[in-house]
């Protein structure tokens, strides 16, 4: 047997060294595993092969070494004496001559170990098929990337006969496939990949083992307890492999008899599924409500369990029913600590949801060590129904664009994973390739259906909180009976998932290339790459890590367990290789949760499915969420006159401070803080994620400290505790930026509102308004940080790009007279202006993600003229002028006279904004148009000039004609065009404008109710970020209540 197939962990190495091969070596393995790795497998004497890159002094003891000996014997003997093997059957797939004889070895190897099963005499036929499927299924997911460089290698010196690529592949199978002395040179150059598909035919005949002999013994009381009493003699099918590989090759298999019944044979214990579904039943019961449960038949190592059909809903009453019954889960798996219930996890059976795979039941931890307010609130939310799976949550690419929701109730077929996967180009062709796209998945069971139509849970969250609710008030009013009930899940061992899935399989596929199948220490070598993203100095992460090693190297998903009254943490093959790892045992922890089930605690978790549901209305319903109304018509809902307006405007900035102070979330140190709310994610499409908040001022924390700390400042109060501890988290935050911490600046989107950038701006507003050194250094601070990004930026705009830096730079000149900040200014406005593009008129520029230039203040050309002409205005250089005049050129081709608007050209789910709203916002439309151009007036002149006056009047008589929707947060809502408003009234000094905007605001404060504002979310779902939400209600009401006093945020100003 050839060594070098044999792993490193199989491996003693000899005292050799040629060190500049060693060298050479080593610089390989940096650029493919990173520094970082490679110095720690220096240190690990585990990998003594390091010292020894390039030797071959070493002795082997390969594991299972019998085994794979007797089918390389059963193999050579094959190739030696054996002429004339076809399975035709299987003809049509790539490169087939190749598998023929391994396919051969295949069946004799399992004949050989099945010769004395009944079940498999009397079957044989139908099994073989079977197996065959399922093992060229392995077989080909290893082999395909190495026939196709030897393809590619045969084309590339000339060894290939055809008049096209077609005829040169079908040559290859003949003439070089078709020789036997051709394996054997295959298999000199990749000895891994022949020990691969040789493992790959011990395990698959091990499974098929397992299952065939467990089902000769089980054959009776699958009879009476899954087939409805009915006998059956043969099976009719077997399907193997329908999930991931495990544990040395073992999978679920699905058999149909010929009784008609389908069964499927898991290779774990069942105990938790069966007590899964005795407490719903009960918890059900008590809600009246019948839950349907599946037929189990458990054997401690393996299990039976029915086939679950997917069943349409008789009536709109059983749609009604099945969400109330979803409910009722969410709150069992949210007690139980049910998780990983994605859309292949949940099957709608008529009106009953049935959750089929249930081994990651009663969670454990021991990575949470809270040591900020920000871990405090991760573990808020891992303790939470939103860590469970089944409600909605979109994954994203980094570009923000391919938002993938796999959730168990609204994961769909057709959507687009984020990571790209290898796919074949030019199938059998001679210039055949591998190719990585993203993926799309694939039609699922997890919906209700109505006749053939799938309904979808947006518009019954109501039954899905009444379910949960009903189901909640059971456990809580009866905690004692709850816990009895728990019983049966002691001393029962479930799955741990120590990473994602996806993750294992792309690294795994990764190992398949043939660079790694020529040598064993090249492909353990490749998998070292788990150790990024990890704590190499942790002894648990490595311990861990080399279990997962040795689990892809035999082909498997990694997979570990626990058992629900111990502390450790098992591997694959059930051995122990973490004493203690867990604080506390699942089941005590189950038991303490059903303890502190509380009123508050509901009202909370409702909230989370709430938000979570939140995510999926249709983007048109949000880019339009009311009809528009005048100025005029605001005023008219206005009860009484503006006498104690500033009274009314102050006692709801207060109730703001109040519920925000509320929601805080804090360690016992009270050092940081941190908060829960919902984050506008994606690009292409608007998407809400429930998450701690960032930073940033759009949606995060900095927005949080402005309204907080302008609040405290004109209460005159000594910066209240919640205060201190957000400035203190922004603090620690910017000094951990400055250590290099988590940084990549090529990657970062910075602009006025997001981003690193936004903390400089939040610092100055700070220091402006309460006049506190201390927030003029974290400015300076943030700045060394902020100089860095300007030449990388992508986005331009306003809101994410460099036009909001040129403002952030120019307002700290203003504050300190240092000229580096200008200096920066000119840096970001030459970015700028060099990434324009010439239109048909004028100039535009296309930001990240985004395809057409566009009008508008936050991403279009409104606000990038509007800082350039300020920055124009501190360096008179007249060829930004210019640029200026090009980019108002440019807009002013997207007014529509008919409207009296901006078109809008973003574009989502394939349409364009403008054909199904018409927005007059702060963001998008005549709204922040009109602040732009009160701003550069003041800077224009000449025929520039002209044209803002102009733009000014039009945009205003929009705004006060159709400006206002009922929504009242300041990116897109009545809060923020009423200020736009005011600041016009005073730039022009309109006095009548003014009281319009005052009883316009008077209205807007008394018909909303305590903690009830419109921010345009489901179910008026309350959300406390700045432009999104209350925090910049609250500020943008102080702007009013200090008589404009405080700086504009709006328009980026000090």
């Amino acid at each position: 047997m050839d060594k070098r197939r044999s792993y490193i962990y199989e491996r003693t190495y000899m005292e050799y060294q040629n060190r500049k091969r060693e060298d050479e070596a080593e610089s390989y393995w940096k650029d493919i595993l990173g520094e970082d790795i490679i110095q720690h497998l220096k240190e690990k004497t585990y990998y003594q092969i390091y010292d020894n890159l390039s030797t071959d002094k070493y002795c082997c003891n390969i594991t299972e070494d019998i085994k794979l000996s007797e089918i390389e014997e059963l193999y050579l003997n094959i190739l030696k004496y054996t002429e004339n093997i076809n399975y035709k059957q299987f003809g049509d797939m790539l490169f087939y001559p190749f598998y023929d004889r391994l396919l051969e070895c295949s069946l004799k190897f399992l004949e050989l170990k099945c010769d004395n099963i009944n079940i498999y005499l009397l079957n044989k036929q139908v099994i073989q098929k079977s197996y065959l499927e399922q093992i060229i299924g392995r077989m080909t997911q290893v082999s395909t990337r190495t026939l196709i460089q030897e393809l590619n290698i045969c084309k590339r010196f000339g060894e290939l006969e055809g008049r096209n690529p077609e005829e040169e592949y079908q040559f290859y199978l003949e003439n070089q496939l078709g020789r036997v002395d051709y394996y054997y040179e295959l298999m000199d150059a990749y000895p891994v990949l022949f020990r691969i598909l040789f493992e790959c035919i011990a395990m698959s005949v091990d499974n098929y083992l397992f299952m065939l002999r467990s089902l000769e013994n089980d054959k009776t009381d699958i009879e009476l307890r899954l087939c409805k009493k009915m006998s059956f003699n043969k099976i009719l099918k077997i399907k193997c492999g329908i999930s991931d590989f495990h544990r040395k090759g073992k999978s679920v298999f699905i058999l149909e008899f010929d009784n008609m019944q389908k069964v499927l044979f898991k290779p774990r214990s069942l105990k938790c599924d069966e007590e899964y579904q005795k407490f719903i039943t009960w918890l059900g019961y008590n809600c009246d409500l019948k839950m349907k449960i599946y037929k189990t038949i458990d054997r401690e190592e393996y299990g039976w369990c029915e086939y679950v059909y997917y069943e349409p809903c008789d009536s709109e009453s059983g749609i009604i029913n099945y969400y109330k019954r979803l409910g009722v889960l969410i709150f069992s798996n949210y007690l139980l600590q049910v998780y990983d219930i994605h859309y292949e996890n949940i099957i709608a059976q008529g009106e009953y949801p049935i959750i089929i795979d249930l081994e990651t039941i009663m969670a454990n931890y021991s990575t949470f060590e809270i040591g900020s307010a920000r871990e405090l609130a991760n573990k808020k939310l891992w303790d939470s129904v939103l860590h469970e799976g089944m409600l909605p949550k979109y994954i994203w690419a980094k570009d923000g664009k391919s938002g993938i929701n796999l959730s168990g109730i609204a994961g769909t077929e057709g959507q687009e994973f984020p990571v790209k996967m290898p796919i074949l180009k030019n199938v059998k062709r001679s210039d055949m390739y591998i190719d990585f796209q993203k993926p799309v998945t694939q039609t699922k069971r997890n919906f209700p259906m109505l006749g053939e139509e799938k309904i979808g849970g947006q518009d019954y969250i109501a039954e899905i909180v009444e379910g949960f609710n009903a189901a909640y008030n059971v456990a809580l009013m009866k905690k004692a009976e709850t816990i009895s009930k728990l019983e049966g899940f002691r001393n029962i061992c479930v799955r741990y998932l120590a990473r994602d899935t996806q993750q294992y399989a792309s690294i795994l596929q990764a190992s398949y290339h043939p660079d790694y199948l020529q040598d064993g220490k090249n492909r353990e070598l490749l998998l070292c790459a788990l150790y990024r993203s990890t704590n190499m100095d942790s002894t648990i992460e490595d311990a861990i890590i080399k279990a997962e090693i040795k689990d892809l190297l035999n082909g498997d998903i990694p997979y570990f367990s626990y058992n629900t009254e111990k502390r450790d943490l098992y591997d694959s093959q059930g051995k122990v290789i973490i004493k203690n790892y867990f604080k506390t045992t699942s089941f005590s922890n189950t038991k303490k949760k059903v303890m502190s089930l509380n009123e508050q605690d509901k009202k909370e978790q409702i909230l989370y499915i709430i938000l979570s549901m939140a995510m999926l209305p249709k983007e048109e319903k949000m880019l339009r969420p009311n009809k528009s109304f005048s100025i005029n018509e605001f005023i008219r809902k206005s009860k009484n006159g503006v006498e104690d307006l500033k009274r009314s405007v102050f006692a709801k900035v207060n109730e703001i401070e109040i519920q925000i102070s509320t929601e805080a979330i804090y360690t016992d140190k009270e050092k940081d803080i941190a908060w829960i709310g919902i984050s506008l994610d994606g690009t292409d499409e608007y998407r809400w994620n429930v998450t701690p908040l960032s930073n940033n001022l759009y949606d995060g924390l900095a927005g949080i400290s402005l309204f907080l700390n302008a609040f405290d400042s004109v209460k005159q109060g000594d910066n209240n505790k919640i205060c201190t501890m957000l400035n203190q988290t922004l603090f620690q935050y910017t000094n951990s930026r400055l250590d290099g911490n988590n940084y990549d600046h090529k990657n970062e989107s910075n602009g006025a509102f997001s981003g690193d950038s936004s903390l400089m701006y939040l610092y100055e507003l700070l220091y402006a308004i309460t006049k506190r050194q201390v927030f003029l250094e974290y400015a300076e601070k943030q700045y060394m940080i902020l100089k860095e990004n300007i030449e990388y930026d992508k986005n331009y705009d306003l809101l994410y790009g460099n036009a909001g830096v040129v403002l952030i730079l120019l307002n700290m000149f203003k504050i300190t007279g240092d000229k580096k900040y200008l200096y920066s200014a000119i840096e970001a406005g030459n970015n700028i202006i060099n990434n324009s593009i010439k239109m048909e008129t004028g100039l535009g520029w296309i930001p990240r993600n985004l395809t057409h230039p566009l009008a508008g203040f936050s991403h279009g050309n409104s606000g990038i003229a509007y800082a350039l002409l300020k920055l124009y205005s501190y360096t008179n250089d007249i060829s930004i002028y210019k640029v200026v005049q090009k980019a108002i050129e440019f807009e002013n081709t997207l007014y529509n006279a008919k409207t009296n608007n901006w078109l809008d050209m973003r574009v989502f789910n394939g349409k364009r904004v403008d054909t199904i709203a018409d927005p007059v916002h702060w963001c998008h439309g005549a709204a922040g148009i009109l602040l732009s151009r009160i701003k550069m007036l003041e800077y224009a002149h000449g025929t520039l000039q002209e044209i803002i006056e102009e733009d000014i009047t039009k945009a205003a008589n929009k705004v006060l004609e159709s400006g206002f929707t009922g929504v009242q947060c300041l990116c897109h809502g009545d809060i923020g065009n009423l200020d736009i408003l005011a600041q016009y009234a005073i730039k022009f000094q309109n006095n009548e404008l003014l009281q319009q905007v005052k009883a316009a605001l008077k209205s807007l404060v008394d018909s909303t109710s305590k903690g009830n504002w419109n921010l345009g979310l489901m179910l008026n779902i309350q959300n406390i970020g700045f432009m999104l939400g209350t925090s910049g209600i609250g500020y943008n009401l102080l702007r009013f209540y200090t008589d404009y006093q405080l700086p504009s945020i709006l328009s980026v100003e000090i």
